[in-house]
């Protein structure tokens, strides 16, 4: 079967809080840990899902990543998603720990021309592995892989702790394959404000570290991630929309990128061409591109672009086919003529002028903001918007719920200018009181005229809170936000 290079790079995001193991540097897994474990909600079915993606209606063969917020493998619906993706052609990535062998087995039940269209992307969380005995399933589940003709893709979260023992990881990796495994850097992630202000490397990577890593990992894709982490995507022209965007598995809503919405659901309309119009410009809603190797290498910032191609970024002999390396070897950005880019983006950059120098002055003005309240981060990145519905839903004499009393609402509530009705939480307890307020958990809202309510998300699982209220019947926008 021939492939051709892709066109496009699609992430999906796959939903569910679930996972098998419990990662110290895993945001989802500290979540978890106070929240109960809900089955994924899925507004389309499978089938109807992979009829979305038909290569006619989005442009030709894609690179589409799979990806949940726990682990990916736990949903049979996305593993039914990648099989007919790699039907149609595409090649698909699957985040996963890679440690759920009969779920691995699952995917790899297809037809064997097509698994050459699978790169497993295998989280190495080496603390956990040891400590629930499952080092050698990841490695006989990673041979297997290999074994079947498809590609994987090990990699190392640069924390602390496997900084520590990165000796003991090149050692393990090199006896299973002659090859060490890819590595990136950690992130302090806290919330949605973390993304967009203050990314901080944790922990910092001196010279001395990065001499280290690069001497028991050596990796392309380690250097490149680092060094993206000094790119300011705000001062860079981006693709992202045009050529890549992001997929909600559960509703079907899209984003150009991370906290850039487009306001349409890929799933409808499923017969009609999918395409966005505008790209994200200068409108990055993120601090920095610091998981978003594939956007450089692939060309989505002309200007600011990798040094590899995709393919040669990630291409090891070990892990990587021949097929995977020349598929995903395109550079986007050569779509079009030197002149002819050079013209398009010098006509989009003086069309989105005014665009960016509003953000400028918002930022400057939500910075002021900070300065006024005594908050020492930029946590008002998204209330001016925020607070635009709320105002709508006071106008409308809806009452104002707050789902999350943790460290975002502590953060808020200084500049908070509206009446709360009551929080909810999703482990409240009966009688629970809050700042004088009743404490009820979201199924509070099945027995309320949800018409008369309007929700406003302040926690850091965002995603998964709103799954929730959406699985109780509220819609984004109209009863939260």
């Amino acid at each position: 079967m021939k492939v051709d290079r892709i066109n496009k790079t699609i992430a999906v995001g796959v939903p569910g809080n679930a996972c098998n193991l419990r990662c110290e540097y895993c945001y989802v897994s500290h979540q978890a840990i106070n929240q109960k474990i809900e089955a994924p909600i899925y507004n389309y079915s499978v089938e109807h899902m992979i009829y979305a993606f038909r290569p006619e209606r989005i442009g030709g063969i894609c690179e589409i990543v799979l990806c949940g917020s726990a682990e990916t493998l736990l949903s049979n619906e996305a593993i039914e998603l990648a099989k007919g993706l790699m039907r149609y052609g595409h090649v698909v990535t699957i985040v996963s720990n890679a440690t759920l062998s009969k779920q691995i087995d699952k995917l790899l039940d297809i037809e064997p021309i097509y698994r050459k269209n699978l790169i497993f992307k295998a989280s190495f969380h080496y603390d956990e592995l040891l400590n629930r005995g499952l080092i050698d399933t990841y490695f006989q589940n990673l041979h297997r892989i290999v074994d079947s003709g498809a590609s994987v893709f090990p990699t190392v979260i640069l924390s602390k702790r496997n900084i520590d023992m990165i000796e003991e990881i090149s050692k393990l990796f090199y006896q299973e394959f002659d090859e060490a495994p890819y590595s990136t850097p950690c992130f302090d992630v806290d919330d949605d404000d973390d993304l967009r202000f203050r990314l901080k490397l944790a922990p910092e990577i001196d010279s001395e570290t990065k001499k280290k890593i690069c001497k028991f990992l050596p990796s392309k894709v380690f250097e490149e991630t680092l060094r993206f982490t000094k790119i300011d995507p705000h001062n860079h022209f981006c693709y992202a929309g045009k050529w890549g965007y992001i997929v909600d598995m559960s509703n079907g809503n899209v984003d150009r990128c991370i906290q850039n919405s487009t306001g349409m659901n890929f799933f409808e309309n499923t017969d009609q061409v999918f395409e966005i119009e505008n790209p994200v410009a200068y409108s990055c809603g993120i601090h920095s591109c610091f998981c978003k190797y594939n956007y450089f290498a692939l060309g989505l910032m002309p200007d600011a672009k990798s040094i590899y191609t995709y393919g040669d970024l990630i291409y090891k002999k070990a892990f990587i086919s021949e097929h995977i390396r020349n598929v995903l070897n395109v550079d986007f950005s050569k779509v079009y003529g030197e002149e002819e880019l050079n013209q398009k983006l010098n006509h989009a950059k003086e069309a989105y002028k005014e665009q960016r120098e509003l953000m400028l002055n918002s930022y400057m003005w939500m910075k002021d903001e900070c300065k006024k309240h005594g908050i020492d981060t930029n946590v008002l990145w998204g209330n001016p918007f925020i607070r635009k519905e709320v105002k709508r839903a006071v106008q409308n004499s809806k009452k104002i719920v707050v789902y999350g009393i943790g460290r975002k609402y502590e953060q808020w509530k200084t500049i908070i200018d509206f009446d709360i009705s009551f929080f909810l939480k999703t482990t409240a307890t009966e009688g629970e009181m809050f700042e004088g307020k009743h404490v009820y958990t979201p199924e509070y809202l099945r027995n309320v005229d949800k018409q008369d309510y309007f929700v406003v998300i302040a926690g850091k699982a965002h995603k998964e809170m709103s799954c929730k209220l959406e699985s109780l019947g509220l819609k984004e926008k109209e009863n939260f936000v």
